[in-house]
């Protein structure tokens, strides 16, 4: 009897539970990615000192 699931099988080396587990981060990622693109565009002008810069790094 055939297997329910997937039409493909897992890539070698990984198991099929590892995937929805990736797309999962991923669309953290993409959404933190797109929250620090908005809030680089509306940060206050006093945090343009270079003293900030170690911390605002990926703002600039």
């Amino acid at each position: 009897m055939a297997e329910t699931g997937t039409s493909r099988p897992p890539a070698s080396g990984t198991d099929a539970g590892d995937f929805p587990e990736l797309l999962g981060f991923c669309a953290r990622a993409e959404a933190l990615i797109a929250e620090l693109l908005l809030l680089s565009d509306r940060a206050p002008p006093l945090f343009a000192d270079c003293r900030f810069d170690p911390v605002l790094f990926d703002f600039r």
